[in-house]
């Protein structure tokens, strides 16, 4: 009978110690949305210097409840990035536009996703194992096929103390382990890719550089779709998803472009295991948009949502599977 009872007493303190576990669990899942933008509050640089963003990194902490998890835009070069809204009169209601318009000279388009010195950073031991970087945009004015890949995004971590706090060039840095993404936007109804649509990069320079100067600062890792299929269209959402998954043979990187007929099956995607950073910690905290000009490009890229989670690593889901089933095995011996 003392048997049984002790059974039944670790038993019911396993089966709590998972339900906390649990509970853990989806706190994390619930709090890994570090930013999800879609510009309610009316500001392109929201929250300003020094914040930048609403979230330490790791968990996100909103600051003015407007619904959003926002971080700082900030612009280079020519063209214009304004917030296009429907409802100008504060206090805005609901989402609105971050509205990136290109000239005939390069632009560049960039937010730090994290607050200050609070990088997301990605380890095989770490929490933040994975983090997973979405664009949606809409393009108007596509320019006429060319065999250029005019659109360079970036994903870099910026040096501590680097941050700008107003519009202005990026700093040039060593940005060791950048990965890029080179699309070819070019479209209209019934135009085709005029060469590689994507072509995933990482930084390759042996020095310092702009995160999305020149191409020749990254070496090519592998491409996704191909030529004469079909392109972009004017005035339709197009999602951008960067993947960057550590795990214990090396970094799994992912980029993917889709929306409607992309490539002809609606989805282009390029993706390469980084085996040199196994069992390394990278770092990110900031995101470029470089059109070259709006020629070889759009002459506006609407944005309508920028998002970056952090999926923390499996083995604490595991770890819970295992204690449930040691619970339920006490459980059933004890019945037995």
């Amino acid at each position: 009978m003392m048997t049984n009872k002790r059974y039944g007493m670790v038993a019911l303190v396993a089966t709590a110690a998972c339900a906390l576990a649990l509970s853990a669990h989806a706190q994390i899942i619930t709090t890994n949305v570090l930013v999800n933008d879609t510009w309610r509050s009316g500001n392109v640089v929201w929250p300003a210097p020094p914040a930048y963003a609403e979230n330490n990194g790791l968990v996100a902490t909103p600051v003015n409840f407007d619904g959003d998890l926002s971080s700082a835009w900030f612009m280079g070069g020519s063209g214009n990035l304004a917030i296009v809204t429907n409802n100008p009169t504060p206090p805005v209601t609901g989402p609105n536009i971050l509205e990136m318009t290109t000239s005939t000279g390069s632009s560049h388009y960039y937010t730090y996703f994290t607050s200050n010195t609070t990088a997301v950073t990605l380890s095989a031991t770490g929490v933040s194992q994975e983090m997973v970087l979405t664009w949606d945009f809409t393009p108007n004015g596509l320019g006429a096929q060319n065999g250029n890949q005019g659109l360079f995004l970036a994903l870099g971590l910026t040096p501590s103390g680097t941050r700008v706090t107003a519009n202005g060039t990026l700093p040039k840095a060593n940005y060791t382990n950048a990965f890029a993404a080179l699309l070819n936007v070019e479209g209209g109804a019934g135009q085709e890719f005029g060469t590689t649509p994507l072509t995933m990069k990482k930084w390759s320079l042996a020095g310092t550089g702009s995160l999305a100067g020149t191409t020749s600062n990254y070496a090519t890792l592998q491409t996704g779709g191909t030529s004469l299929t079909q392109a972009y269209m004017n005035g339709t959402n197009y999602s951008f998803v960067m993947s960057l998954d550590m795990l214990p043979t090396g970094l799994q990187v992912t980029e993917t472009v889709s929306g409607y007929k992309l490539g002809g099956t609606g989805s282009i995607t390029a993706t390469y295991l980084d085996t040199s950073l196994a069992g390394q910690s990278v770092s990110y905290d900031t995101f470029v948009i470089r059109p070259t000009n709006g020629g070889v490009t759009a002459s506006t890229f609407d944005t309508s949502l920028f998002q970056v989670i952090i999926i923390p690593e499996p083995s604490t889901v595991a770890l819970v599977v295992m204690g449930l089933g040691v619970a339920l095995g006490l459980i059933r011996r004890r019945r037995s």
